[in-house]
């Protein structure tokens, strides 16, 4: 699990949890769940010759983070 250091107000501060890497060509992919305690989401990482973010939620690719 990685803390991201930034915190709410409530004390709360975002944290993603990796459950898989994968190595591809010159890049990996890193799958896991972003969540702040309140709210949890599932979201994709890409690393590589083109860099993304994929959140398989709404509310975290909306008004969540």
């Amino acid at each position: 699990m990685i803390y991201i250091g930034t915190n709410e107000s409530d004390g709360s501060a975002i944290y993603f949890d990796i459950h898989s890497a994968e190595r591809q060509g010159r890049g990996f992919r890193i799958s896991g769940t972003i969540g702040d305690g309140s709210y949890e989401g599932e979201v994709l990482v890409e690393v590589g010759r083109n860099e993304s973010v994929t959140f398989a939620d709404a509310w975290l690719g909306g008004a969540g983070f």
